[in-house]
């Protein structure tokens, strides 16, 4: 599930799609840069190893290849509309 909500959630989507255009190259030099931190790169490899298991074929048929655009929901108040587009997305 996305940290990421509202403006900074298609901004985000809107760079990974790009960066993810160009190739494997630059994302490794991203991961590599994250990863020169050493306090990250234990994380950072954990995830890649568990990233890199996935089943190909059963992300495809969870959807899971594409990047879908952020959902927004209007509501009358700060609250409700957060709770209401965490209710949204934990439904997506």
């Amino acid at each position: 599930m996305s940290t990421w909500i509202g403006a900074d959630a298609v901004r985000i989507t809107r760079q990974v799609q790009r960066l993810h255009d160009l190739g494997p190259r630059p994302l490794f030099e991203l991961l590599a840069e994250l990863g020169a931190d050493h306090f990250v790169r234990d994380d950072l490899e954990h995830l890649l190893d568990r990233y890199a298991r996935l089943d190909p074929g059963l992300v495809a048929a969870l959807g899971g290849r594409e990047l879908k655009p952020p959902v927004f929901v209007v509501a009358e108040s700060g609250q409700r509309s957060l709770e209401a587009n965490q209710r949204v997305r934990g439904a997506a």
